[in-house]
């Protein structure tokens, strides 16, 4: 009995072991074929801007378009919006979704679509996104603590769309429509700052100048702004076959705009864009593993830039309006694509014409090769750059509390070269090892000032960066138990050096995901976000700051701390049409700035409904 009993001891303990090693490896499941790179910022404009947050679903017969709309949860700035816990949607059998949500800081969530028309050569859908919040305390560490309390932040963002497509006999037709309205404040800043003397000289021997911050001036009304936006699509793509030509064409346009500058003591309107875009692409096919192509697109951006006489005193200056009254681009990129046994290529470039600012002609690579040694070994080198223009969409996607009077630069990226090593799977797991160098000129990068306007919106100020970047992923799956996935990349940042890694300059940025399901209908999901190490530039005065004819300014890179988001969630599917879910954000509950002086939220909670019908 004695034998029996140390027996079953061990082999319970070797049962216990096993269990906890497994869950000591959680996360989400790992599709190996799509590579990634933590949070990873490119410098370089995507065709199609960041795509509308919507909850993720299963191949079925819903299909929702892709537009120029802000994300509510932009990567470089955790809880700067609220953002609910969605569940995956089986649309096989439904036409139509609802989510809601609700927690802390009066965040609601809530997304909607239906399909008006489900047929297999005719699709019409219609969805709709709702995010806000009402109550938002979100203090600054860089504001002063004995200042008056900051206004709350709030934002109700709000978007309806509509997405159309029929397939004909030669090709498919599709149509989108947009309209987007966000309201919200600037609520990290004051009114003004003056300053006085505390009586202490400095090295200079001057008097130390100490600032005194106001509220006064400043309230819930004034700090308003409004944005509109707007955008129409057309397209079309023939009907493909392997070795058939193959073209599509795309037709953009779209309207962004602010309603008013910073606040309305100044009364300048805010600034506005309207953007055209063409897109044409063809392919065709030379033989079994070689292919021709190219992409051309125009693209043309007009913006409304407010006079600043009531700023200045004087005309808007040429230099604000540089890079931003009116720019066209002409872009063309050539290729070939190569496949055969385990190597892959395509080799092409991008050649472009510029309308306005600067150069004329810009030619950049547009290269990517890979070669998979076996299944569990290939190696990858991408080689990418060009000329792109700046929207305000774009950074307002990044930032809604961009100066809304400040001129945006238009990056030039003459390479971005990335090579990767990936090892595995291995009974479960994986490697990639990933190493890279960017030379990035004109990034529109956030700039601090020692101005009042700009301690509750983000200035951003043409800057040129060179550097570069390591990192890597590994990854394990446990059966259909548990998946984990781990990723980091690091790159050094200077004033005019670094890798592009996002706006807010981190130097190394982590990502830890955990997705365990212990039952069917139950999924549990652990993740961890660090952006280390994050600067900005600012700009400094060596002299006397309330003497504006003696001021000498310098430009350093400045501390704006640490990202360190801790988040657990988790979903259970009820019926087969509805699912709950609950979720909680920066539980370890730390404060940062999403930028200078706009603090994040904190401890968060999150719980809501999925319905599919």
């Amino acid at each position: 009995m004695k034998r029996i009993t140390i027996f079953a001891s061990l082999l319970t303990s070797l049962f216990l072991s096993a269990t906890a090693v497994a869950q000591e490896d959680l996360t989400k499941e790992i599709t190996v074929e799509t590579d990634y790179t933590p949070h990873e910022r490119k410098a370089k404009k995507l065709n199609l801007l960041p795509a509308v947050s919507k909850p993720p679903k299963t191949t079925g017969n819903i299909s929702y378009s892709e537009w120029s709309v802000p994300t509510d949860v932009p990567a470089t700035a955790p809880l700067m919006m609220p953002y609910g816990y969605m569940t995956s949607h089986d649309f096989s059998h439904y036409r139509g979704y609802l989510d809601l949500a609700a927690g802390s800081y009066a965040n609601i969530a809530a997304n909607a679509g239906y399909a008006i028309v489900a047929k297999p050569e005719t699709m019409l859908n219609i969805w709709l996104q709702h995010n806000s919040t009402w109550s938002g305390r979100n203090r600054s560490e860089n504001l002063p603590e004995d200042l008056t309390e900051p206004l709350k932040q709030k934002f109700n963002n709000n978007i309806i769309a509509l997405d159309f497509s029929h397939r004909f006999h030669s090709g498919t037709f599709s149509a989108s429509a947009m309209c987007h309205f966000d309201h919200f404040n600037y609520y990290g800043g004051y009114g003004f700052v003056s300053y006085h003397t505390d009586n202490a000289t400095g090295l200079d021997g001057d008097n130390i100048l100490v600032p005194d911050y106001h509220t006064n001036g400043w309230n819930s009304s004034d700090s308003m702004q409004t944005v509109n936006e707007f955008a129409i699509a057309l397209g079309w793509r023939n009907n493909r076959s392997d070795d058939a030509f193959k073209y599509s064409a795309n037709i953009i346009f779209s309207h962004f705009g602010f309603s008013k500058s910073v606040n309305k003591s100044i009364g300048n309107k805010g600034l506005g864009d309207n953007r055209f875009a063409l897109s044409v692409s063809g392919e065709t096919n030379h033989r079994s593993d070689l292919n021709f192509g190219a992409d051309a697109r125009f693209e043309y951006l007009g913006r409304n830039f407010p006079e600043l006489e009531h700023i200045l005193g004087a005309p808007t200056p040429p230099e604000y309006l540089k890079h931003t009254d009116g720019m066209g681009l002409i872009t063309i990129s050539p290729f070939a694509r190569y496949a055969k046994d385990k190597l892959s290529a395509r080799v092409g470039a991008n050649v472009q014409f510029s309308l306005s600012d600067g150069s004329s002609l810009r030619i950049s690579p547009n290269v990517s090769l890979s070669y998979a040694a076996s299944s569990a070994f290939a190696i990858e080198l991408k080689a990418t750059g060009g000329k792109s223009i700046t929207t305000l969409s774009d950074i307002y996607s990044q930032n809604r509390y961009l100066c809304p009077i400040s001129p945006l630069s238009n990056p030039y990226v003459p390479v971005d070269a990335e090579l990767s090593l990936r090892i595995g799977p291995f009974t479960g797991f994986y490697a990639k090892l990933l190493a890279g160098y960017g030379i990035f000129k004109d990034m529109p990068l956030p700039l601090i000032t020692p101005y009042d306007l700009d301690d509750y919106c983000t200035t951003y100020e043409p800057s040129e960066i060179k550097g570069w970047k390591a990192g890597f992923e590994l990854g394990y799956r446990y059966n259909s138990l548990a998946d984990a996935r781990l990723g980091l990349t690091y790159s050094p940042q200077e004033l005019d050096k670094g890798y592009f890694l996002g706006f807010d300059r981190a130097k190394c940025v982590a990502d830890f995901n955990v997705t365990i399901t212990p039952i069917e209908k139950l999924k549990v999901n652990l993740g961890y976000q660090l952006r280390a190490k994050r600067s900005s530039a600012k700009s400094t005065n060596v002299n006397d700051p309330t003497d504006a004819s003696n001021q000498i300014p310098t430009v350093n890179l400045y501390d704006i701390g640490t990202v360190s988001n801790l988040s657990l969630g988790a979903s259970y599917q009820v019926t087969k049409m509805l699912s709950v879910f609950a979720s909680g954000s920066n539980l370890l509950g730390k404060k940062w700035d999403n930028y200078y002086s706009l603090g994040a939220q904190g401890f968060t909670l999150m719980a809501g409904a999925s319905l599919v019908f």
